[in-house]
């Protein structure tokens, strides 16, 4: 269990388990982000998973925090600075965790032509029925403007007899 009053003092050992929890417990694509990047934040001591944390704040968010590293590990003072430089990280690592689903939604939503989608086929279907009946309709108007042909009577010729 975590102790508020030992996290408002500063202790680094109640500290540190928010920053494991929020960047490598939390979410699966952000802890996945932070390994494939080249950070070995699981089982280190204190130092060089502060130090890790410190480096991974700098490069990858762009963030560079107020305390040094040494200065976070020190169980005493700096207890407002180091709560705030918490706070941000996992701020910070929200920001990704959500950039990072919002791609992967992206990636494997399916890339589909136009021609492919239900919508174009019913267009396209709209748009050959209403082709068949406007040509329908044309051809029915060039016969009403038609003259009528004319019936020529047919001379009959007699056939021949046999004698």
């Amino acid at each position: 269990s975590i102790d508020k009053d030992r996290i408002c003092s500063g202790i680094t050992t109640e500290l540190l388990p928010l920053l494991h929890y929020g960047l490598l417990s939390h979410s699966k694509s952000l802890s996945t982000f932070i390994s494939d990047r080249g950070y070995s934040l699981y089982r280190q001591n204190d130092l060089k998973f502060t130090e890790g944390i410190y480096k991974l704040s700098r490069v990858e968010f762009k963030h560079n925090p107020m305390l040094q590293c040494s200065q976070f590990l020190t169980d005493k003072g700096f207890a407002k600075r180091k709560i705030q430089f918490i706070v941000t990280i996992l701020k910070l690592g929200i920001n990704k965790h959500n950039q990072l689903i919002k791609q992967k939604k992206l990636s494997s939503q399916a890339k589909v032509s136009w021609k492919q989608t239900n919508l174009a086929k019913k267009v396209d279907k709209v748009i050959k029925n209403s082709a068949y009946k406007f040509q329908k309709l044309n051809n029915m108007e060039s016969n009403t403007n038609r003259k009528p042909p004319k019936i020529t009577k047919k001379k009959m010729i007699p056939k021949p007899t046999p004698n």
